[in-house]
């Protein structure tokens, strides 16, 4: 059983549970759980959500890459760089006993650079997952699901994983938009753990910004 489950524990007809006739695969669930515990840990501010998100990030490139979504499957490779980043970051803040870096806030100027950025990026992304198939067809075998849809939810990812990385305010109404677009995504991919998980998700980033924004409050009360 063992070794059954170690040759194909990332694969997604590894079904470790039927709930009410959908067959959730463990590498399903390795992700919806995983998933939760990091942003739950995020809107803590809690240093542990960088190595639960690694090991997020490595369900979900697995998950994605045979479900046939491209854009996401990419973006987890960046997430792991991220994790890695923030770990560090938070880390380094951590120890050197310094107080923990103020949040901030984006003017309307930087909104707008930010915007048009993930516009344009959603554009090229989206032309060059739809084409991955065509010019690596023995990788990609069928053509990607979605390709602008998982292209945008992708590149405002990465802007707003960002932003939490750099303790922005604005991260959370990014998650918003992103979760929204997920939910409707997934659900048309048929993970529906995963569009759960992206439900909860939408709620704590709701639960982050305000609990972040209490935060701003106090530390602009406090620095005058």
């Amino acid at each position: 059983m063992i070794h059954d489950f170690f040759l194909n524990w990332y694969k997604t007809s590894y079904v470790v549970a039927n709930i009410v006739g959908y067959e959730l695969s463990f590498v399903e669930l390795i992700g919806t759980i995983s998933g939760l515990i990091t942003v739950w840990l995020q809107t803590r501010s809690n240093i542990f959500a960088w190595p639960i998100g690694i090991i997020n990030t490595v369900a979900l490139f697995v998950l994605f890459y045979q479900i046939n979504l491209y854009a996401d499957m990419f973006l987890q490779v960046y997430y792991f760089v991220m994790c890695i980043y923030g770990w560090v970051y938070w880390g380094k803040q951590k120890n050197s006993h310094q107080p923990k870096k103020n949040i901030g806030v984006l003017n309307a100027q930087q909104r707008l650079k930010l915007l048009l950025l993930i516009l344009a990026s959603t554009v090229v992304m989206g032309f060059i997952t739809q084409k991955l198939h065509v010019w690596l067809p023995a990788i990609f075998t069928i053509p990607a699901s979605y390709p602008y849809t998982d292209s945008l939810a992708t590149t405002a990812s990465i802007i707003g994983n960002w932003l939490l990385a750099r303790r922005i305010l604005e991260n959370w109404a990014v998650w918003v938009f992103v979760n929204v677009l997920s939910i409707g995504l997934y659900i048309a991919k048929d993970v529906r753990f995963i569009a759960l998980q992206f439900v909860i998700y939408l709620v704590l980033a709701v639960y982050g910004h305000f609990k972040w924004k209490t935060e701003l409050q106090t530390q602009t009360k406090l620095s005058r």
